[in-house]
């Protein structure tokens, strides 16, 4: 594709920490992994940042040493990607969905309490395509009912709520590092908390269970979720590039909303902007728009493909996924957006005439389905 959905930018100095790791021998060593954990909690502000292979065992690692156990109920919102429900399953838990809000399209704080149960232990927000969920709200709500919130981050790095990075709410947060987010080390994860239990209990889990004071004697039933150092030194010179990363996806969604309001008439919805006076500031990682109801998202994908520019749908609503399959419609926000979202493509390095030409095309494959709809 000229215009990929999504695309790394490097500065060159990834590069130079991989061939220093590779010329020192040490690939699985801790140089990198120490830098990459202390350099990761400083930058979200709590005590303990834990690296791990991606963000789907994140998720798992933390409702472990969050003591979730088999047959808790955790509620999740029904419009995310499946591995946050996965996460729940791979404990025994249950997943319980709730819906999500129409503006920001993360879970809904009222929907959530409507849901919880004597069997509910933990709740996971979901901070959709960067935009950070209700967490002063839910903060509440699990006070009120004894409930741990684990944050899912994984879109969301460098987001803030009131001056507070994402993952510093809750019990813990997790992110990813996936080739397609913020920053990237391929693949890997992070835990962060100012538990200093739950710290303790996820590197424990995370090395097989291996006792921190005396070698091959194993504590518990660990997991191998260790990342590598070769990760690490990717994401340690990805880090350092954030906030400029940050900065150039503000401008592109910036771009994105002047051109389409500038031009469309044909009712195009983005996700909210920061609000509260701007005290809830999005991360930006991928713009997306709710297309009208007389639209085929298909055949907007594929008339913008011929023009080479690669985009992608919303998630299927995970109570639509066989392994979760639910009829009922108690989720009509999630499956209103299961159909409708459109993904841009968004990238630090995208520029403004990219921007431009993204939506050019997107309105002319609009304009071209309005006319056959019209019998032009």
């Amino acid at each position: 594709m000229r215009i990929p959905i999504a695309l790394p930018k490097f500065d060159g100095s990834e590069q130079s920490n991989l061939l220093s790791t590779i010329e020192d021998g040490r690939l699985s060593a801790h140089r990198w992994v120490d830098t990459f954990e202390s350099n990761f909690a400083a930058f979200i502000g709590v005590k303990h940042a834990i690296t791990v292979m991606n963000g789907t065992v994140a998720l798992h690692l933390a409702l472990v040493a969050a003591g979730v156990q088999p047959g808790d109920e955790v509620i999740v919102p029904a419009f995310t990607y499946v591995a946050t429900a996965n996460a729940v399953r791979y404990i025994g838990a249950v997943p319980v969905f709730a819906d999500v809000l129409p503006d920001t399209w993360c879970i809904d704080p009222s929907d959530v309490a409507r849901r919880i149960t004597r069997a509910t232990r933990a709740i996971i927000p979901v901070d959709m395509y960067g935009y950070p969920a209700n967490l002063l709200r839910l903060e509440l709500i699990a006070q009120e009912h004894s409930l741990t919130i684990v944050h899912d981050c994984a879109e969301s790095h460098g987001a803030q709520i009131y001056g507070r990075m994402t993952g510093s709410f809750g019990a813990a947060g997790i992110f990813s590092f996936y080739g397609n987010k913020i920053i990237t080390t391929g693949e890997g994860g992070m835990i962060t908390t100012n538990d200093d239990q739950l710290a303790t209990r996820a590197r424990l889990y995370r090395g097989q269970g291996v006792s921190p004071s005396q070698r091959y004697f194993h504590e518990v039933v660990g997991f191998n979720y260790r990342m590598t150092d070769m990760q690490a030194a990717v994401g340690v010179a990805q880090l350092r590039q954030i906030n400029e990363f940050l900065l150039d996806r503000k401008r592109i969604a910036a771009t994105y909303r002047a051109r389409v309001a500038a031009e469309s008439d044909y009712g195009l919805q983005f996700q909210a902007r920061a609000d509260f006076n701007g005290l809830y500031c999005p991360a930006n990682w991928m713009v997306s728009v709710i297309l009208p109801t007389w639209v085929d998202r298909d055949r907007v994908q594929e008339l913008m493909a011929t023009d080479s520019i690669e985009t992608r749908p919303g998630f299927v609503a995970i109570p639509d996924l066989p392994m979760y399959a639910d009829s009922a419609t108690d989720w009509p926000i999630s499956r209103m957006l299961a159909r409708q979202v459109l993904c841009l493509p968004t990238y630090a390095s995208l520029d403004d005439d990219e921007v431009e030409y993204v939506v050019d095309s997107l309105l002319k494959a609009l304009k071209g389905l309005h006319d056959e709809a019209s019998g032009r």
